[in-house]
């Protein structure tokens, strides 16, 4: 056996860290972004539109919300963005309908 000691897990070291290849990549240059721990959207525009046009209609939240998202969605800064578009909707079907 050599006069070096191996450590007890039986592992030796065969190369030297410089005689490793480095690596040149582009990606290697890049700093990454940190994660903020913060879970992304869930949702596009879209969908918070037809949920808030949801709320509009029928008076309530869908259902599957969580709590904590119906009480978002009920303090939504387009809320009442979409409260006045179906109430301009509302407006033209009057206008259209000959039965009044």
């Amino acid at each position: 056996m050599d006069s070096q000691k191996l450590p007890e897990n039986g592992a030796k070291i065969t190369r030297i860290l410089s005689e490793m290849p480095s690596q040149d990549s582009s990606q290697a240059t890049k700093s990454k972004s940190r994660f903020s721990g913060k879970v992304g959207r869930k949702r596009t525009n879209d969908m918070v539109d037809g949920i808030l046009d949801y709320i509009v209609v029928y008076g309530e939240s869908p259902k599957g919300l969580s709590r904590k998202m119906r009480l978002y969605y009920s303090r939504h800064e387009r809320l009442e963005e979409r409260r006045l578009v179906h109430a301009k909707g509302k407006r033209k079907q009057r206008k259209k309908d000959p039965l009044d």
